[in-house]
């Protein structure tokens, strides 16, 4: 079997950032169910039409309904129809009622006076301000946050995670996401979370749908809790290793590998990030095996590859890749998000606990995907060396003892297609964890001086693999367009 050795580059990529990150977009549909079980959400004629953006009508409904208000709302729109401002909602009636109690109790605002545009697209920064709401943080001023500060504050109160907002391009998935989120967070002043509220005040129905949604949530909170030395260390050191049973091309290959891995991360200066990955790869084809060692280092900005005793060297912005993963602080990283579990069970023996999770393989397989476009991204010499990521099994086992991480252990399914041809990966991990935060060490050459630039590296395949093409012409020296400096935005003179 041939693999290309941008591939090769591609599938060592993929498994530093599934050991190491998590982040990403995704699809919710089982939030969106949740919620609908529970009388939150209802459907369109499309489903819960979840790849879409959502608006500002539906935010308003479904804000009414997380404030437990939908019969109040329904009541006085009973007296208050006759007189109701807002002319450009005949289209989206059914909003009607969710949009006159907003406004008459000074949660929400029209665009003008006889304007509410109920179709207009809610922004990330929207549903934060909604949300924070409904958990009894105010916006007036003098209040808990402002419409600038809205989505730093909902991170800060649990609303916004790593998977459940992609403020770029804020779907209706997301908004689904960050409501079932909100349910599981602690209102302002309260005890238990949103959800106990709901029942509590009889907005939401103590039934068996909702029991089940209170018990995932108390599981979540206490394996949360459990794990948090494994949250709260940003630098670690372990040993992984993997089985790895691959298909492409109607061919077939077992990949064993052997890793002693260390990362250390100061979440203030991410362009400070340090990584060490060194062992081997057993490559096993048609009964030939072979062995290949390799390492790579991340320091000051640059990754140092070598492998089989090529040595390639390539610039890396890390903290760029963690913003073009949506990462706005590292709170952020160590917030799993409740979206992204599925289920979750724990055993006790020998002292020890393990939390058997399911994850969502939907949220997964976009997390990883997007992981691997940012890290591309953020290598310039391999921006074209992109991947599409579809994950369809992911379930992990976490040992704790004493409150200490001890050990992780993954069972993944994918499929991993770079426009060219489709690999099909199925991997076993487990991981021992040897160290964290300041105990980890990391021992770098005294020189990097012996490694190559990537681009000349790929270059020289190319030239060696590909037959010249007489019609090509050479592209422009730079082409790039210069975004670094946004424009700034005035936020709406009212949240809405």
């Amino acid at each position: 079997m041939k693999f290309s050795i941008k591939k090769l580059l591609v599938s060592g990529v993929l498994a530093g950032a599934m050991t190491f990150c998590a982040a990403g977009a995704a699809n919710f549909e089982s939030a969106a169910q949740s919620l609908n079980d529970l009388g939150l959400l209802t459907g369109t004629d499309n489903g819960f039409d979840l790849d879409r953006a959502s608006t500002r009508g539906e935010a308003a409904a479904m804000l009414v309904r997380l404030l437990g208000k939908s019969a109040e709302a329904d009541e006085a729109w009973k007296t208050d129809a006759d007189s109701f401002a807002f002319t450009d909602m005949e289209d989206s009636a059914w909003a009607k009622p969710a949009v006159n109690w907003l406004v008459k109790n000074n949660l929400a605002a029209g665009t003008t006076e006889t304007t509410f545009a109920p179709r207009e697209s809610c922004s990330a920064q929207m549903a934060a301000t909604f949300l924070l709401r409904a958990l009894g943080y105010s916006d007036a001023e003098g209040g808990d946050f402002t419409y600038f500060t809205a989505m730093d504050f909902a991170r800060e109160k649990g609303v916004v995670d790593l998977f459940n907002c992609n403020e770029k391009d804020f779907q209706r998935d997301h908004l689904v996401a960050m409501c079932y989120t909100a349910l599981s967070c602690q209102p302002k002043g309260g005890e238990g979370d949103l959800l106990d509220k709901l029942i509590a005040d009889g907005a939401v129905a103590d039934n068996d749908a909702s029991k089940a949604v209170r018990q995932k949530f108390a599981d979540y909170r206490e394996y949360m809790k459990a794990s948090e030395s494994f949250q709260s260390n940003s630098s670690m050191a372990c040993k992984v290793t993997a089985d790895i049973d691959i298909t492409a091309e109607g061919d077939t290959m077992k990949m064993t590998m052997e890793q002693d891995a260390a990362i250390k991360i100061d979440p203030a200066k991410l362009e400070a990030v340090e990584m060490k990955m060194a062992g081997k790869v057993d490559v096993v084809v048609e009964d030939e095996t072979v062995s290949v060692p390799n390492t790579l280092y991340f320091k000051d900005g640059m990754a140092y590859i070598e492998a089989d005793g090529n040595k390639m060297k390539m610039p890396m912005d890390f903290k760029e890749a963690m913003s073009q993963m949506n990462v706005v602080n590292m709170q952020s990283v160590n917030n799993n998000g409740i979206t992204v579990i599925d289920s979750l069970t724990k055993a006790e023996a020998d002292g020890k606990t393990t939390y058997t999770v399911t994850y969502n393989p939907n949220v997964m397989g976009s997390a990883v995907d997007s992981i691997m476009g940012s890290m591309m991204a953020a290598m310039p010499d391999l921006s074209n060396a992109g991947a599409k990521v579809s994950i369809t099994k992911v379930t992990a086992n976490e040992t704790i003892q004493d409150g200490v991480p001890v050990s992780m252990d993954m069972d993944m399914v994918m499929n991993v297609n770079d426009g060219q041809s489709e690999i099909g990966m199925s991997m076993k991990m487990k991981m021992d964890i040897t160290a964290t935060g300041d105990a980890v060490k990391i021992e770098f050459p005294a020189s990097f001086d012996d490694y190559v630039d990537a681009s000349a590296a790929t270059a020289t395949v190319t030239t060696t693999n590909t037959p010249a093409d007489p019609g090509a012409k050479d592209a422009p020296a730079d082409t790039a367009k210069d975004t670094s400096e946004d424009t700034a935005k005035d936020a709406p003179a009212e949240a809405e």
